[in-house]
């Protein structure tokens, strides 16, 4: 038992560290930069967009800011349903990570959905926006390491399956050309 406190208290230590690490290490690759604005904030968040616009621009503005509540709470609940199903199908997630995107996941919708039940337009907005907030960090981190948001180029052994000396495979017996 006393060999396995230390180690216990290391994988408590390093669950910051490797969540500091998936914040960071995205912001290297413009793909995954443009993306996020352009796709996961301005195109996923046109309904909030919309309904502010509506409310802004409407016969009585910003008297009651339901319908930005409500699509910043369904929006909240899209967003952070599909991280999450992205950091359960991702093959090498570790265990504490995918802990640590759940509990943000239900931290953030439950304060979304709470814009639902208070009645103060100001309350309302108080808890939808961090619900917002709380889902583009999930989506961040749940995509940090994907591959198809990587624009890393590829090592320059790559085509040589990483041995360049080493003689390729095979046979071009049969081959007629």
């Amino acid at each position: 038992m006393d060999d396995q406190e230390p180690n216990d208290l290391e994988n408590w230590k390093a669950v910051p560290k490797d969540f500091l690490a998936l914040l960071k290490r995205p912001r290297r690759h413009i793909t995954f930069v443009f993306f996020f604005f352009s796709i996961i904030v301005g195109l996923g968040g046109c309904s909030i967009f919309f309904a502010i616009c509506k409310e802004f621009f409407g016969v009585s503005p910003f008297r009651n800011a339901s319908e930005t509540t409500n699509a910043m709470a369904t929006y909240v609940l899209a967003l952070s349903a599909a991280s999450i199903v992205e950091i359960l199908l991702a093959a090498k997630e570790k265990k504490p990570h995918r802990m640590v995107c759940i509990t943000i996941a239900i931290i953030g919708a439950s304060i979304a959905l709470w814009s639902q039940v208070v009645s103060s337009v100001f309350a309302s907005l108080l808890c939808a926006i961090p619900g917002v907030f709380s889902a583009w960090l999930l989506w961040w981190v749940a995509n940090a390491d994907n591959p198809s948001l990587d624009d890393s180029p590829p090592p320059a052994n790559a085509a040589t399956g990483g041995e360049p000396t080493k003689p390729p495979q095979g046979s071009l017996t049969g081959l007629t050309v």
